[in-house]
């Protein structure tokens, strides 16, 4: 092709213009200088808009409506997440709509939450996971959770990090299963003496709808032990009467 334009079609524009070649040699040049002008812009406003979180990453709906034009602007956040602008354009149509809006590319999914628009890449990680007594670690959404049983003794301190959680072995009942929240469960957060749902216990942390897609659960006979990395069930918390515990501790 590109011996066709140079043989074939610059000696006819050349008999047009016969500074045709010196002008093409100065538009790419130009255009060279504009696309280093409109790199710029771009990683200046996304570096302020496209924030990384622990679990994806984030752009406000507010910030992104100021931008003009939009679809540019946009079509330029998303492409590393290859997005390509048909979506985009549906991306945007969809900034008005509800809450829970999903838009997929090859490699990750993007879905529209209150303020934010949230991107995660798409997970190949089994729904459920079963825990034997002699299990001794699962890999959980790239992190390790380690299991250990622990005879309590005098000197037994309960662990404080929302990352560990010590449960009284005699309450589990083996296989324990990992899995994830849904709709209607309830559980008994530790220090509370009635029943909480689920749902209600992430509106309290001010969890995203990405963010609670990730919770994973430690149940036990179809109770919920741990909400894991935020909150035990008090049902199964270490007592006096406690001989031995469980550990289960992300790392």
């Amino acid at each position: 092709l590109r011996n066709k334009i140079r043989h074939a079609i610059i000696p006819v524009l050349q008999e047009l213009n016969p500074a045709i070649e010196k002008n093409i040699t100065e538009d790419i040049e130009r255009l060279r200088n504009v696309e280093a002008i409109y790199k710029k812009e771009i990683e200046k406003k996304r570096k302020k808009i496209v924030l990384a979180g622990k679990n994806s990453v984030s752009m406000r709906i507010p910030e992104l409506k100021k931008l003009e034009p939009l679809q540019a602007y946009l079509y330029e956040f998303l492409k590393p997440y290859h997005f390509h602008s048909d979506a985009v354009e549906n991306i945007i149509r969809a900034l008005e709509a509800e809450p829970g809006k999903q838009f997929l590319s090859d490699t990750h999914r993007l879905v529209k939450d209150r303020n934010e628009l949230l991107i995660e890449a798409l997970q190949t990680k089994p729904e459920r996971i079963s825990i034997k007594i002699n299990t001794k670690a699962v890999d959980l959404d790239g992190q390790l959770l380690a299991f250990k049983i622990q005879t309590k003794n005098k000197t037994f301190k309960i662990p404080v990090s929302k990352n560990t959680a010590a449960i009284d072995l005699d309450q589990l009942k083996f296989p324990l299963e990992i899995r994830k929240w849904e709709k209607g469960d309830t559980f008994q957060p530790i220090g509370m003496n009635g029943k909480k749902k689920l749902s209600d216990f992430f509106i309290d942390k001010k969890l995203s709808l990405i963010d609670k897609e990730k919770v994973r659960l430690l149940v036990s006979d179809n109770k919920i032990v741990w909400v894991i990395g935020y909150r035990m069930d008090g049902r199964f918390k270490i007592g006096e009467k406690t001989s031995n515990v469980f550990f289960a501790e992300l790392t």
